[in-house]
């Protein structure tokens, strides 16, 4: 699905950035190779990041101190 028609990049594309490495949303613009345009697509790529986020600190487990 595209999420900045702006630019023409997709989900798939963002998650891409996401698993290289980005964190904000300046990040995954970079590794886009763009700028936003419009910015419809910001709030969209924010909850993004944040989703990508929850399931990184989810797969984190806790070691138990000894």
């Amino acid at each position: 699905m595209y999420v900045c028609i702006c630019n023409a990049f997709t989900d798939g594309d963002v998650n891409q950035a996401l698993s290289d490495g980005s964190r904000t949303l300046p990040d995954v613009f970079r590794a886009m190779g763009c700028r936003p345009n419009c910015g419809r697509c910001c709030t969209h790529l924010r909850g993004m990041i944040r989703e990508h986020e929850d399931r990184q600190s989810a797969d984190i487990v806790p070691i138990a101190a000894e």
